[in-house]
């Protein structure tokens, strides 16, 4: 069969889709190439800011977009695939040296956030359950939103929290223990159009979601389980340290006998012996 054009939004959201020196790249963006190659697609990367894609997504300008949050609203004017490719949530995220522990810490706060986000409605409705106001300050990506937090500009600012840890590497920006407006992120069609996207999606994905061997869980761990360094046990590191004592008082204890040794063989003590005896006598 023909190869089959597609049209897909990329936007800067590392580790889960993001436009790097090598082109498009992240968890999403290995999923679209394994299902380029299993389905005939011929994947054409569209590059923009997340509102103007979810505007191009409605229009039909682009025929697929990853890592969509699914929400009623959002159901309405697009369709989702069947299985969920991550579960995120919104953070809120502060400059260094800034102290906040709880939501209250944020009332009458001006608040960075990304314009068409469904993070930015949930922390609107998160802070509104609190009885707490805010002056939301919208940006057109989430760069932006940590440049106004480091700058000053805005005391603290809300974004996902897969891509605000990543920009934290980038930027002078802490995260706080506030989070909210869990969510899954799913890939999105235009509503009633490209069924046979979503359908080739769905059947793929069902057949890898449990296999801890397929390509979407060798690229879900590559990209998001967090790589530790390797540690030493507790109980090696005491056994080392336990030896390389011992050899230390074996070694000296030797030193020390080898010394002694030395000095009473040596003619010098053989006189003063003598020396002393006649001294005695």
């Amino acid at each position: 069969a023909a190869a089959r054009d597609v049209r897909i939004g990329v936007f800067p959201a590392a580790p889960l889709v993001f436009v790097g020196g090598g082109g498009p790249d992240g968890l999403f963006v290995d999923l679209v190439k394994y299902f380029s190659r299993e389905l005939n697609w011929r994947p054409q990367f569209v590059s923009d800011t997340w509102s103007r894609l979810l505007e191009r997504l409605e229009k039909g300008e682009i025929d697929l977009l990853p890592a969509v949050g699914y929400t009623d609203a959002r159901s309405r004017i697009y369709d989702f695939s069947r299985n969920p490719v991550y579960i995120d949530s919104g953070v809120v995220f502060t400059r260094r040296g800034a102290v906040i522990h709880t939501i209250f810490d944020l009332d009458g706060k001006r608040i960075a956030a990304l314009r068409g986000s469904t993070f930015t409605t949930g922390f609107s409705r998160f802070i509104e359950s609190f009885g707490i106001k805010c002056d939301i300050d919208l940006t057109d990506d989430n760069d932006e939103v940590m440049r106004r937090i480091a700058s000053g500009d805005s005391y603290a600012g809300v974004c996902i929290y897969s891509l605000g840890t990543e920009l934290a590497k980038k930027y002078p920006v802490v995260v706080t223990p506030i989070s909210f407006s869990p969510i899954a992120l799913e890939f999105a069609v235009p509503k009633g159009r490209n069924g046979d996207l979503i359908a080739g999606i769905d059947r793929i994905m069902g057949r890898m979601v449990n296999d801890p061997a397929s390509p979407y869980s060798r690229s879900f761990e590559k990209w998001t389980v967090a790589r530790q360094p390797a540690r030493i046990p507790l109980w090696a590191a005491i056994a080392a340290a336990a030896v390389a004592a011992a050899g230390f008082l074996v070694g000296a204890a030797s030193l020390i006998l080898r010394r002694e040794v030395r000095r009473k063989s040596s003619p010098m003590s053989a006189t003063s012996l003598n020396e002393g005896q006649k001294d005695e006598s």
